[in-house]
């Protein structure tokens, strides 16, 4: 019979050297301490080792992936109540304590080569979210050796073959959060850090957010990480379904849609959040928007609906002024909500038409994004609201019943 001062001992350091060597941090399996202490009183040595804070559990009760520490463990008690209960017969994974890590893991370094390999080994979890600031993402979407993609409040970031190995970047997914001043930060789990190169992971630390408990993410993309898999409506997919719920009203009511021509969200390249807070991608967007909402209106619609193209003098008259006489006809009462939100639109799609501008790297860009879309969308929405009142389409299914102006940041 072994002695159970050595086989603590032993044990201990077994757990921590194996977590410190493996690649992802692993902990060291229930299965593989049995093969390796036949004879020893192992529920004993373990409830021993976790109550003297040396070793930390987590059991496929607490967590489907116990092999890592995914999200944190549950507390001391529990796991000590794990194995009193169960002894060393079901399936967990030992490791070293925060405690024991904090005395025994040494840095020789203030930044580590590869400081989020060295977080991992200091117990810090796979699926802890790390923020940066949103600059840190200039150079990749900038230059085409990377791959880049955004889309709603989640992206991706890869390396191309021309890339030199030193500056690899393999992304699988990051989100959107806010800083404590409310500003737009980039959301990272800890578990996609560790696979950057050294030299990413130096310039990707030294762009770290202060405070970074005072941040926060999106929450529908925490929930994916939880297998939630539902992903909300943004306001720029409302807005294109609610083009498409006029369409299908106006069509069924007068013969003739509103819009000209009805759009899907994965074919507008630029029609979503700022991938960057600049005046010349924010007026691109305005443009895009522009293009999609107002120059979209079909002229022929008013026809139908006995508004007269032409002003006293004979001259054509624009859409939108069509649109406010037939509201006034209508419900006067929608013409500020509908009619006013989509000439805010055509007005700034004004100022990069007519002018020259400075380009400028601003954050309030994408609070202006928001406000303005959220306006289009409240306009289109209340426009299909109105067209549901009339009597013929009373009840009639449309395409999308419920649309959200869902909030991405």
């Amino acid at each position: 019979m072994m002695k159970i001062n050595n086989v603590e001992n032993e044990l201990t350091q077994l757990v921590f050297n194996a977590f410190i060597e493996s690649q992802k941090c692993n902990g060291i399996s229930s299965s593989s301490i049995r093969n390796r202490y036949p004879n020893a009183n192992l529920q004993e040595i373990i409830l021993k080792l976790l109550k003297d804070d040396r070793i930390s559990l987590i059991a496929s009760e607490h967590d489907i992936n116990c092999n890592i520490i995914r999200e944190r463990f549950v507390p001391k008690k529990e796991q000590i109540n794990y194995i009193t209960k169960n002894g060393v017969d079901g399936y967990f994974c030992l490791y070293p304590s925060s405690k024991y890590l904090k005395q025994h893991y040494k840095e020789n370094d203030n930044i580590p080569r590869l400081p989020f390999n060295s977080l991992l080994k200091r117990g810090f979890p796979h699926n802890k979210i790390f923020y940066f600031e949103w600059g840190v993402l200039f150079k990749y979407y900038s230059d085409p050796r990377f791959i880049f993609h955004f889309s709603d409040y989640y992206g991706e970031i890869w390396s191309s073959d021309e890339v030199n190995a030193n500056n690899k970047i393999g992304l699988k997914t990051f989100g959107v959060g806010k800083s404590e001043t409310g500003e737009h930060v980039v959301a990272v789990t800890l578990k996609e850090l560790v696979n950057m190169s050294s030299a990413c992971q130096i310039e990707w630390y030294n762009m770290l957010v202060p405070k970074q408990e005072k941040c926060k993410t999106l929450q529908n993309y925490l929930n994916n990480f939880k297998g939630c898999w539902r992903f909300e409506e943004t306001v720029y997919s409302s807005i294109l379904k609610e083009l498409t719920n006029i369409n299908k009203l106006t069509k069924t009511i007068w013969k003739c849609s509103f819009f000209k021509k009805e759009y899907e969200k994965s074919k507008l390249e630029g029609f979503d959040m700022l991938y960057l807070p600049t005046k010349k991608v924010f007026l691109d967007y305005v443009s895009l928007l522009e293009k999609i909402i107002v120059s979209n209106i079909n002229g022929d619609f008013f026809d139908f609906v006995e508004v007269s193209r032409k002003d006293t003098s004979g001259k054509p008259k624009g859409t939108l002024q069509c649109l406010k006489e037939w509201l006034l006809k209508v419900n006067a009462d929608c013409v500020s909500d509908i009619h006013s939100n989509l000439c805010q639109l055509r007005e700034q799609r004004q100022e990069p038409a007519h002018r020259i501008y400075n380009n400028e790297y601003d954050l309030d860009f994408f609070s202006k994004q928001k406000e303005l879309s959220d306006n289009v969308f409240y306009a289109l929405y209340t426009l299909r609201r109105l067209i549901q009142s009339h009597p013929e389409v009373k009840g009639m299914a449309i395409p999308h019943e419920c649309t959200e102006k869902y909030i991405v940041i």
